[in-house]
């Protein structure tokens, strides 16, 4: 038969009644195969011998009873339920074995009825005997948990299946065909959350239980626990609260930072709970930096714990870090202060520095300048890494003496010491010239010592300078001068290469020390030589009539200067006795005297002189004599001054 023709036939014959049931003729789509026993008056066919099944099947006759009448012969309807009411009506059984006996001759429209349809009750029976009753409401297969003790715990709506224990088995017909209906085998991770974060003790104690034994069976592995915000996990020290999974970790060094850690016999599972070993970095840098450590043991506890996780700490961290005052150092200012009481110098009063701010270990040359911390090989690697430095670079060093001298000088409480410092620093001066501006900051800042010669009837001011207690001499009178140490800008500062200028005006003057490397040092800073600013002004009286001693003098010099010369090694000699011989004067006058004048002061100093040496460009060699001397003859030729 063509399709055509038998979509004629069905049409022609859908509204007779010429079906033959036990119950009387009836229309093809009234009628049921006698394979369907679901109900005794059901009008199923009768008297058809010959009559093909598939024929019958064609015009309408059915193999199945559609769901109106199963749910309206079979099963109550849901809206006479009452919440909480029982019932022993097992009927949803002989449904779904029946349902499971022709599930494939279910039209698929049918099927999606099913699954949205409230066709079974939930275990309501007394402990022990669940399945003996049911809910008198119904509900949707997929709403429903297989009959299993493990769930029951859990208190999860039970699918009533009555029978002895064990009678459901979800490998059956009917097991399968609930499985196609929704019945599900096990929770998900929500609900198990749920029920994990309950008040009820024991219920959310038996849900972790049985997350923790099923996580792999149930693929609870590809739902990230650590994304709920419910308290769900016990943490150590408070059994009573929960914590969601992000806010509690499993190493117990964390928690002196003040991050929770999970209970000790929950750490095997810390994966399926999606619980970190260690909080984020970034958020330990942000407590540390708002909390820093009160005391050295705190303090060895926290950068310890930094120093495990070195690795994770990056640039930004580190440089955050660096410029952050959470290094505790006794306060020694505050301790050695006049001002401070007996109580508060007991206590341990401390400050904080930055990790740039302190050096590492100890240093006895410059323990009492910097602040050096030791909280041992662990934590001196992080603050090591934050910016700390095992000792301070010359340039460090520079830098704090110009900022701080007076406090160094005090501190040191020896010029000495703190001329050793400046020796230091002089050594590396081509270093120091590099950076030009801390080298600028050098040059004005009043950071140098000098020293003033003064007299010891004079009052000597504390508060300003340092008596240098060294250089006084028990056995000289009690007039015998003292030595005052300044500190000076390297402008006020000279450097003595003229001894004469400076016996007369060392009560002036603030000196440098007599030091080859520190007199470059200052001289390379802004100080001057002495002589540069003592002016000498040589005043010559008429020459006398009578010049007989003088050519005796000349004669004689002469005479010596051959001598001298011969003993002295060549490459020494810039001019010989014949060059002298040539260019040589020596005059008689009356009067010679010297003026020295001290530069930018009111100050001058005239002396005699017995003889004077003048040397001019392109002109010989003069020597003048005073007419009053009376060793003329007998003359040092080394007391002349060269002019």
């Amino acid at each position: 038969m063509s399709v055509n023709s038998r979509a004629t036939v069905k049409s022609l014959l859908s509204t007779l009644t010429v079906i033959p049931t036990k119950c009387g003729m009836r229309k093809p789509g009234e009628a049921f195969f006698e394979s369907v026993k679901l109900f005794e008056d059901l009008p199923t066919l009768t008297n058809c011998p010959g009559v093909k099944e598939k024929f019958l099947a064609a015009i309408g006759v059915r193999k199945t009873v559609d769901l109106e009448t199963i749910f309206s012969r079979l099963l109550a309807p849901p809206t006479q339920a009452k919440e909480g009411e029982v019932s022993k009506n097992s009927r949803h059984m002989d449904l779904i074995k029946y349902l499971a006996s022709v599930k494939d001759d279910i039209p698929s429209e049918d099927l999606r009825k099913l699954k949205e349809s409230q066709i079974c009750p939930a275990e309501a029976g007394p402990p022990g005997q669940e399945s003996s009753q049911g809910t008198a409401r119904m509900y949707k297969v997929r709403e429903l948990f297989e009959p299993k003790d493990a769930l029951r715990s859990l208190g999860l709506p039970i699918l009533q299946w009555p029978g002895p224990l064990f009678s459901y088995r979800s490998t059956s017909n009917e097991g399968r065909f609930l499985s196609i209906l929704g019945l599900r085998s096990f929770p998900s991770v929500p609900e198990l959350i749920d029920l994990m974060s309950s008040t009820d003790i024991i219920l959310r104690d038996k849900a972790m239980a049985y997350f923790i034994a099923n996580h792999h069976m149930n693929g609870y592995a590809s739902f990230d626990v650590n994304t709920t915000r419910k308290g769900i996990l016990p943490i150590e020290g408070d059994e009573k609260r929960r914590v969601a999974p992000y806010e509690c970790f499993t190493n117990e060094k964390s928690s002196v930072l003040g991050f929770e850690i999970l209970r000790q016999d929950l750490r095997i599972h810390a994966n399926k709970f999606g619980v970190a070993i260690d909080p984020p970095i970034t958020e330990c840098v942000n407590r540390l930096i708002k909390s820093p450590p009160k005391s050295r043991g705190e303090a060895i506890t926290l950068f310890g714990y930094f120093s495990s996780r070195l690795g994770e700490v990056g640039l930004n961290s580190c440089a955050k870090l660096s410029d952050s005052l959470i290094v505790p150092v006794p306060d020694s200012r505050e301790l050695t202060s006049g001002l401070s009481n007996e109580k508060e110098q007991s206590s341990n009063k401390i400050k904080y520095l930055t990790p740039q701010q302190c050096y590492l270990g100890s240093s006895s040359e410059y323990s009492n300048i910097f602040d050096f911390v030791d909280f041992g090989t662990e934590a001196n690697t992080f603050l090591l890494k934050c910016g700390s430095k095992n000792e301070p670079t010359k340039l460090e060093l520079a830098a704090l003496v110009c900022q701080e001298p007076a406090r160094l000088l005090g501190i040191m409480q020896s010029p000495e010491k703190y001329l050793n410092l400046l020796r230091s620093l002089a050594i590396d001066l081509p270093m120091l010239r590099r950076d030009t501006v801390l080298f600028r900051q050098m040059r004005v800042s009043k950071f140098l010592l000098g020293s003033k010669e003064i007299s010891a009837a004079k009052e000597i001011s504390n508060s300003t300078s340092l008596i240098d207690q060294q250089d006084l001499d028990v056995e000289e009178p009690e007039d015998a001068p003292l030595k005052q140490w300044h500190l000076e800008q390297p402008n006020n500062i000279v450097v003595v290469d003229d001894y004469n200028s400076y016996r007369l005006f060392k009560e002036t003057l603030v000196c440098a020390p007599l030091e080859d490397t520190l007199e470059e040092f200052y001289l390379a800073l802004g100080s001057t030589n002495l002589s540069n600013i003592v002016q000498e002004d040589l005043r010559v009286g008429q020459a006398v009539t009578y010049q007989g001693d003088s050519v005796k003098l000349r004669k004689h010099i002469l005479e010596r200067s051959k001598l001298f010369l011969h003993e002295s090694p060549r490459e020494n000699v810039k001019r010989d006795s014949r060059w002298l011989e040539k260019n040589l004067t020596v005059q008689v006058v009356s009067g010679i005297q010297v003026r020295r004048s001290l530069k930018g002061h009111n100050l001058s100093n005239t002396e005699k002189r017995t003889a004077a040496c003048i040397q001019e460009r392109y002109k010989g060699l003069q020597l003048l004599l005073a007419r009053n001397n009376s060793h003329i003859s007998r003359l040092n030729l080394f007391s002349l001054y060269l002019y």
